[in-house]
């Protein structure tokens, strides 16, 4: 059986949520956001798992919740984006035989049952980097997945795509499974260049692309399970799919 480890990052401060509170803080049913992904990263029996998180965050708050669980917490200060976040967590995975499954933070819908889906495919087709791809009823405001049959050739976001790209309805929602000596590998190798000057984790799929590595992406069966929280309207919705589900499995 092949090990995996897990990062889940969750340093973002989340300005759209006009809160104090740190995104991955806010409550859902009475649990924080991150809680949900923490508790489903660990239904996978991982070997490692790391949170990146920022430095206003308290971690013994966590802590204190999961104090029987090996939660490895790193800092990602400043914030010079997701591919310099997967970085803090390099020196914990130093000599990991295996595979590394990013998860994000504000992600909360999540199941196991999707992610050992991926996992699966990841291994049957002996992948380099595997994408957890989704097609929601409206595909224009993510990064879209251009592929060629199984395999990926590209992220492409929609403000950079071409008339052609735009109709691609399959987005990339921003978990992804990776060899984990590759996907160190690969973030070595990104150069900020863009506007923000941030690190891309989207950028290591076109770096394995262009060296033959093979990129697959895998879709989910339900776009909500991999609905991500930028604002309280989304947080509101996301609640309210939790609530329903609750009560479905009361009814039940």
């Amino acid at each position: 059986m092949k090990k995996i480890g897990i990062i889940i990052l969750a340093a973002g401060v989340g300005k759209r949520m006009k809160s104090k509170i740190p995104k991955v803080m806010h409550k859902l049913c009475g649990k924080t956001m991150l809680s949900y992904v923490i508790d489903t990263a660990l239904a996978l029996n991982p070997e490692k798992t790391v949170i990146v998180i920022n430095p206003k965050m308290d971690k013994n708050k966590l802590v204190g919740v999961y104090h029987n669980a090996s939660l490895h917490f790193v800092i990602q200060d400043p914030p010079r984006g997701t591919g310099d976040a997967v970085l803090q967590a390099e020196p914990i995975f130093k000599n990991f035989n295996g595979s590394v499954l990013i998860l994000c933070g504000d992600v909360p819908l999540i199941t196991p049952h999707t992610l050992i889906e991926l996992k699966n495919f990841h291994y049957n087709t002996k992948s380099f980097c595997t994408i957890l791809t989704a097609v929601p009823p409206n595909p224009s405001l993510y990064g879209k997945i251009v592929r060629k049959g199984e395999e990926v050739l590209k992220i492409v976001e929609d403000s950079d795509a071409s008339p052609e790209e735009k109709k691609i309805s399959e987005i990339n929602t921003g978990i992804y499974l990776f060899d984990c000596k590759e996907l160190f590998n690969a973030l070595h190798k990104i150069k900020p260049l863009n506007v923000q000057k941030e690190y891309y984790l989207t950028d290591t799929i076109e770096i394995l692309c262009n060296e033959g590595k093979r990129v697959s992406a895998f879709s989910a069966s339900d776009w909500q399970e991999v609905s991500g929280i930028n604002t309280r309207k989304a947080l509101a919705e996301v609640e309210n799919v939790l609530q329903t589900q609750t009560i479905k499995k009361l009814q039940d």
